[in-house]
């Protein structure tokens, strides 16, 4: 109800869901709720068993549900160094985007400061610019 009364407010341009990475009905239902999914990867084992677990229990248990979030999701590598090392937990997942690696981000103590990373401001444009999703507002990107 948060959501849909979020929408049709018309007071935002974009709203952004954390979801955690349990399941319960109010991940499905932001899932449904999202015109865009943009999943975040770690190019660790952990994050992509993860992925393929959740993937494989979707399509499983909630078919329609699975194709309608295939449809309208994005996979972005984070913290991307420049080479994937692990494969990636679907056979037909590609990836969308990245975010680079930032060591200096394990130095910060003011969350405001990971948002004045050149690297990041950079890779975000280029996920915002992308031919796949507009996610500009119509005054461009605003941090």
């Amino acid at each position: 109800m948060l959501i849909r009364y979020l929408v049709n407010s018309g007071e935002y341009d974009h709203i952004v869901i954390d979801g955690e990475s349990s399941w319960h009905d109010r991940i499905q239902v932001a899932l449904q709720e999202s015109d865009r999914v943009l999943w975040l990867l770690t190019d660790d084992l952990p994050c992509m068993n993860k992925t393929a677990i959740w993937m494989s229990y979707w399509e499983n248990h909630y078919a329609s549900l699975y194709q309608e979030l295939r449809a309208k999701t994005s996979f972005i590598m984070n913290k991307f160094n420049g080479s994937i090392v692990n494969v990636l937990p679907v056979e037909d997942m590609q990836l969308e985007g990245t975010l680079a690696y930032v060591p200096s981000w394990k130095q910060v103590t003011n969350s405001e400061l990971l948002w004045c990373s050149p690297i990041f401001q950079r890779d975000i444009l280029k996920l915002c610019q992308s031919g796949t999703y507009d996610l500009r507002s119509t005054n461009g990107v605003e941090m």
